[in-house]
This record gives C-alpha cells, sequence and structure tokens, in this order.
C-alpha cells in the first residue's frame, strides 16, 4: 500500500491490514515546511501496536486533559467519515508526547477483533 509506505517508510508486515487511508500533500512553499496529513485505519497485533507506539513516541492521554481535548477535537474534524467512528470512550487513545502540540494520535479499540488483533485509527493533522 503506497499510502502506507509513504508514511511509515515501508510496506506493512502480512499481519497488518490496511483498511482504510488517505495522505494529504502538502507542496513546499517559501517559508512554509513542506508536509503532509494522513489518517489510516489498520488491523494489527499488540505487539506492532506497542512498536508503533515506542517509534512514534506515543504516550497515553490518560489525564491530561489538553491532550484529551485535542484528541477529541481532531476525531471530531476527521478527512473521512470511516475514521474511529465509535465514541471517544470506546478507545484507548494515544498522543505525540515530545511536541507541544499533540498533532500525531492513534486510537485503539478497546475490544479485540475475533482473530485477536486490534482496529485502530492512527492520524496527523
Amino acid at each position: 500500500m503506497a499510502s502506507f509506505n509513504r508514511v511509515f517508510g515501508e510496506s506493512p508486515p502480512p499481519h497488518v491490514d490496511v483498511v482504510n487511508s488517505i495522505v494529504v500533500e502538502y507542496r513546499w512553499r517559501l517559508g512554509v515546511v513542506s508536509t503532509d496529513d494522513w489518517e489510516f485505519e489498520i488491523v494489527a497485533p499488540s505487539t506492532w501496536i506497542e512498536q508503533k507506539k515506542k517509534a512514534m513516541d506515543l504516550g497515553p492521554v490518560g489525564d491530561d486533559s489538553f491532550a484529551a481535548r485535542d484528541v477529541s477535537d481532531r476525531k471530531a474534524h476527521a478527512a473521512r467519515s470511516w475514521y474511529a467512528p465509535q465514541p471517544l470512550e470506546a478507545y484507548d487513545a494515544f498522543y505525540l508526547t515530545t511536541t507541544s502540540i499533540p498533532y500525531v494520535h492513534m486510537l485503539v479499540e478497546k475490544q479485540p477483533q475475533p482473530d485477536g488483533r486490534y482496529r485502530l485509527f492512527m492520524s496527523k493533522h
């Protein structure tokens, strides 16, 4: 999947299914850092999810009211209707902890799929 490879720099492993994805490219302009916004719906085992959380410096939202508000706002303004359709309470929420603006987040459904993997939603915007 080209969008997965573009964002993560690799093809999805065999045990990771990309259900939906979108990448919005912003062209370079003078004085503006070129960047992409993206959203993914993925079904993956917990080991892969843990690896991505660590690699992307994602920590649990927990009691951080700023992060909880930001993740909730970003979920409410998703680029596509398929992105995290359940109420926020149905997910374990994680966000980028290394910046003052948590613009990357991951929502992992609390209930696993019948095969033991988890449906998750990741975004940067």
